[in-house]
């Protein structure tokens, strides 16, 4: 019986970090399925639009070699993921492990017969660090503009 894995994550400023975590997770199941996570959910979940849009996301994911199928993920219930795609291992990061509902996820997950795999961390370039950098070269950008007016800098801060 062929194993069926499923990951899920907002792949935003796709990186390298982002690449081996999906290689990994293909390491470990037959046919991977990876869930793109909705602009309105990627809202919702982190007060952040995202810099790349949803429909461009997804196809960068199912360009890769290492995923079977890209699907977008509308919802954080795995349950309902789980009813739709039937998959057998669910991949999830420590920011997952540590979210409130990591225990009814995994409790719920367990009880349909589906495997937590809990990635490892891979020390390399992440979103989140992209997004810091980003951060600080526009506050450093700022900081060096000297006819910069405050309105300029609550429009700019209203679009991160």
């Amino acid at each position: 019986m062929e194993s069926i894995g499923y990951l899920a994550g907002d792949f935003d400023l796709f990186n390298v970090g982002q690449l081996n975590t999906i290689q990994y997770a293909k390491s470990r199941c037959d046919f991977l399925i990876v869930g793109v996570v909705s602009d309105e959910a990627f809202y919702t979940e982190r007060r952040l639009k995202p810099v790349i849009p949803f429909s461009e996301r997804i196809e960068i994911v199912r360009s890769i070699r290492f995923v079977d199928a890209a699907v977008a993920e509308t919802t954080a219930n795995k349950l309902d993921m789980w009813r739709e795609l039937h998959f057998h291992y669910l991949f999830e990061d420590d920011h997952a492990r540590h979210s409130m509902t990591a225990g009814l996820t995994e409790t719920e997950m367990l009880s349909a017969g589906v495997e937590l795999i809990h990635l490892p961390h891979l020390p390399t370039t992440s979103s989140t660090g992209l997004r810091e950098t980003i951060a600080n070269i526009n506050r450093l950008a700022g900081q060096m503009c000297l006819d910069v007016s405050q309105a300029s800098f609550e429009m700019r801060r209203a679009l991160q």
